[in-house]
């Protein structure tokens, strides 16, 4: 019977998805055929379980990335600012 598995580096990150054969008694060790949940950002396999492996400061900072980017309200307004300036030019205003 053929399976989902992952293959999964040193560490336990997930390098690969792969199918291989259920029955196999010749899998390495670096697959991994229990299926991994879903909800993981970065699955790691440890200790014979998925885990969570994005960490903390990563979530920080993925936080702080999203949060320099602008809002919709904030786009529109640049854009009405950018109308307006281009009208002033366009009148010679300025």
């Amino acid at each position: 019977m053929m399976i989902q598995a992952h293959k999964i580096d040193a560490d336990g990150y997930v390098t690969e998805v792969i199918v291989v054969d259920g029955d196999d008694s010749t899998l390495t060790d670096d697959i991994v055929i229990e299926p991994m949940p879903n909800g993981f950002y970065k699955p790691r396999w440890v200790n014979g379980e998925w885990i969570e492996g994005k960490s903390e400061e990563e979530f920080l900072e993925d936080d702080f990335l999203s949060s320099l980017q602008p809002t919709q309200n904030e786009v529109t307004k640049a854009e009405r600012e950018l109308e307006i300036i281009n009208l002033l030019i366009e009148l010679e205003v300025i």
